[in-house]
């Protein structure tokens, strides 16, 4: 099946229904798609391959364009204007055709108004349902073939539509006829038919439909309302500013894909008459706007010259306009509908949260959770990942709902043993779908606030493979809330590049309320990105006792009456397991050791060769061995907070390697100094283990801090967003210009390589005898010269597409 309609790429595919009407074996259907929108289907079993839907496929064979029209504000008589969109034109076109015998052909409802198709009227009666805009894509279904049998049997033939239905009329018929006639409007773009039927059912309430009018003058005369007549007698109606119909539809959410780039949205049409609403006539002439509606119809041909000359004497009102100036309040005759930066996602969101919501949803109005969360939620660090729960928690305590936000993903499925992150943050969060840097954006949708989390997220080792930007929320829009709580750098200084730190400086000045873990962080926010920052206490210290057995309690190991010493090692050396097995021996009791589980686990055990490692475990397990645990030995921040949550003495090994400012921190707010230690030697100096830890007073100590961290925090949360500032704008011109430069940069090596590569053919055609070596050494020469004249970029992007244009046969 080489040479079928489906090798038309599917987004430049209009829907019109050319190939469905020339299959000569039926083979083709058009069926609507998950986003609501026609497209054709092959039936393979009855497909001859003959490609005859090909040959008439407007986007393989565009159509000619007319030049350019006159214009002019058009009404019929009032009892003809109250039934139809605006001035009546259209009936004034069909009623003569219908005088001549022939058939008008025009998009009506379906009797239940759930979808719109294309039908013949050859009297009054059919012709009624033709008139007003349905403001949905139409299937024209077989109307195409019904046209030519018309048109061969001598009738006339008025044929109304979009113009790329108009287009794939023309390719259908593949000859002109003389009682052809053909009316384009001027389409705001094809709109989803899942999209109006979900719109409906929820502005109906689900109630049995009468009748739908998009352009109903009972209520509002001339206007774009949207108003429904249900069979029990009531209206449910709502003025087009007021209607989530017609924002989906105007803001581009609901229109179909290549409306956005329509190659007949332009005053060059392809039908001999084009109809549409006169909007803002007034300013063009007052007396031309009586409310009742003014059409604005432009003969585009000859025979779309003789038709309004023939139907003139019908007209109420027949002024010529200047085109120029009607278009300026008719932005379709000019250029497409852009699509909303969110349209790929409004589909999504309207299945799950109905249309009206998915409206506001995009539009940046209504989300459905509060906060945003970008952190190490789903890590094999257990540390990061219950900073993470314990914020999360703090934050639904507070009342607020909470998306954790998947970050950026280098691959789709994390590998077996690493997904324990990922399958604990599933039992207990609402986790957004997996996502990829491009698609970030989506999350303004979904969230009314982004919050940054704990950890070393803002330290460049760790986040500068897959781009230093995501957690400082680079995605967020301006309107958007954007709070760091706890943030942490994981050192004393930051280490930013200075191109990465230029946009970590303007990102940082977007902030509403930035806090960070460590004291040092104070510092490098002033120092560095000239921000002000708070010091504020690991989330981990934040969250309940409750909320921590509830993560407990999603493991499956009894340790219930068990003693034991845990040891929890990121970097495992001799020195840290002679503490480990010596501290048991001196406490009599087993140990069990926990390795960091980003490393090779397995790797590590068989090195080690101790039958006490446990892993690998569960984030639910690690939390469990704590709980139990009767002494803790570690050189892990988040096992030193751990303990002392948990009431756990403990001996700590400082770790300079991953940072010593986080544990200066801790001790300095707990007075625990001395349970720090760099080696054994000084562990065996120090005896910990016949030192008692007065917990009540660590937590005592604590307590002033946790308060003002949490005040701190809601304070943060509740408080009105903060304004654009001065030096954000700065940062920002700053940030476009670099970005102008690289992607100059980038553009320039681009056009390097390919004029490399064209040097390369050049020669070969010189080899071949295409071109002798005389005409090439003159067109480097020119091409020399007129760098000097021009510049490099000018000339090359000039000397491209002469030589692409000569030699690319």
């Amino acid at each position: 099946m080489e040479n079928t309609i489906l090798k038309i790429p599917h987004n430049k595919c209009t829907g019109c229904g050319a190939c469905a009407n020339a299959c000569p074996k039926n083979a083709i259907t058009m069926e609507l798609d998950a986003e609501g929108f026609l497209f054709p289907k092959v039936n393979e079993e009855l497909c001859i391959d003959c490609g005859k839907c090909r040959k008439v496929c407007p986007v393989e064979h565009p159509v000619s364009h007319h030049p350019a029209p006159k214009s002019y504000a058009v009404w019929a008589k009032d009892s003809v204007r109250k039934e139809s969109s605006s001035g009546g034109m259209f009936t004034l076109m069909a009623d003569w055709v219908l005088e001549q015998g022939g058939v008008v052909f025009g998009a009506r409802y379906a009797p239940d108004y759930q979808s719109v198709y294309h039908a013949a009227a050859r009297n009054q009666e059919e012709l009624l349902p033709l008139k007003k805009s349905k403001y949905v894509q139409s299937d024209t279904g077989l109307t195409y073939r019904e046209a030519k049998k018309a048109l061969d049997g001598g009738q006339y033939v008025l044929y109304t539509g979009c113009p790329c239905q108009i287009a794939g009329l023309y390719n259908y018929l593949g000859k002109d006829y003389d009682k052809l006639i053909t009316a384009d409007l001027v389409c705001h773009g094809a709109n989803s038919t899942t999209a109006y039927r979900t719109f409906l059912k929820e502005f109906s309430e689900g109630k049995p439909i009468e009748k739908v009018d998009f352009r109903d003058k009972v209520y509002y005369n001339w206007a774009t309302p949207a108003v429904v007549y249900l069979k029990d007698g009531t209206v449910k109606k709502k003025p087009s500013w007021e209607s989530s119909w017609y924002e989906g539809f105007l803001k581009g959410m609901i229109n179909r894909w290549n409306c956005s780039a329509c190659p007949y949205a332009r005053p060059q049409r392809i039908a001999d008459i084009t109809l549409a609403d006169a909007w803002q006539i007034q300013k063009i002439n007052p007396a031309y706007d009586d409310k009742k509606g003014t059409s604005l119809v432009l003969i585009n041909s000859p025979r779309g010259q003789e038709l309004f000359s023939r139907v003139k004497r019908n007209m109420e009102l027949c002024e010529r306009i200047p085109f120029d100036e009607i278009r300026r309040y008719n932005g379709q005759i000019n250029a497409p509908q852009k699509s909303h930066r969110f349209r790929k996602y409004f589909f999504q969101y309207m299945d799950k949260y109905g249309y009206e919501d998915a409206v506001k949803m995009v539009q940046g109005r209504k989300a459905p959770y509060d906060i945003g969360y970008l952190g190490w939620w789903e890590s094999t660090n257990y540390g990061s990942v219950l900073t993470s729960f314990a914020i999360n928690r703090t934050l639904k305590g507070l009342g607020k709902s909470v998306l954790m936000l998947e970050y950026p993903r280098m691959v789709k499925d994390l590998p077996e043993g690493k997904r324990y992150g990922v399958e604990f943050a599933n039992a207990l969060y609402d986790v957004s779908d997996i996502t990829y840097n491009d698609d970030f954006q989506r999350f303004n949708c979904l969230c009314n606030a982004f919050l940054v989390g704990s950890d070393q997220l803002w330290n460049y080792n760790n986040n500068k493979n897959f781009g230093v930007d995501y957690f400082f929320a680079n995605f967020a829009d301006n309107p958007k809330k954007k709070i760091a709580y706890a943030t942490s750098f994981g050192m004393d200084h930051e280490n930013y590049p200075d191109g990465a730190k230029i946009r970590v400086g303007y990102y940082l000045s977007k902030f509403d309320a930035i806090s960070v873990r460590e004291e040092s962080g104070v510092d490098i926010c002033r120092n560095s990105f000239n921000v002000e920052a708070t010091h504020v206490l690991d989330p981990v210290f934040l969250c309940s006792k409750e909320a921590y057995q509830e993560a407990i309690d999603l493991s499956k190991l009894d340790l219930t009456g068990e003693k034991y010493v845990l040891s929890y090692l990121l970097d495992v050396t001799e020195d840290k397991l002679a503490a480990v097995r010596g501290t048991a021996e001196k406490l009599g009791l087993p140990y069990r050791i926990i390795l960091d589980g980003q490393k090779d686990v397995e790797k590590i055990k068989a090195e080690v060769g101790d039958p006490n490692i446990v892993n690998p475990i569960r984030i639910e397990d690690w939390l469990n061995y704590f709980a139990h645990a009767q002494y803790v030995v570690t050189d892990s921040f988040h096992g030193f907070c751990y303990s002392i949550i948990f009431h756990k003495p403990m001996s700590v090994f400082a770790n300079r390697h991953r940072g010593m400012a986080r544990f200066d921190t801790i001790c300095k707010l707990t007075d625990l100094q001395n349970r720090l230690v760099f080696n054994l030697e000084e562990l065996k100096e120090r005896k910990l283990t016949e030192q008692p830890v007065d917990f009540r007073e660590i937590d005592n100590k604590l307590q002033p801090m946790k308060d003002f961290s949490m005040a701190w925090l809601v304070n943060a949360l509740e408080k009105p967003k903060l304004p654009i500032s001065v030096r954000e704008l700065q940062l920002w011109k700053c940030l476009e210009h670099d970005r102008r430069i690289h992607n100059e940069e980038t553009e320039v090596a681009a056009l390097r390589k390919q004029v490399s590569e064209l040097k390369q053919q050049l020669t070969a055609l010189q080899e071949s005898g295409r071109i002798s070596g005389q005409k090439k050494t003159g067109k480097f020469h020119a091409v020399v010269q007129s760098i000097r004249n021009n510049g490099f970029k000018y000339t090359w992007i000039q000397f491209l597409k002469k030589v692409k244009r000569k030699y690319s046969k």
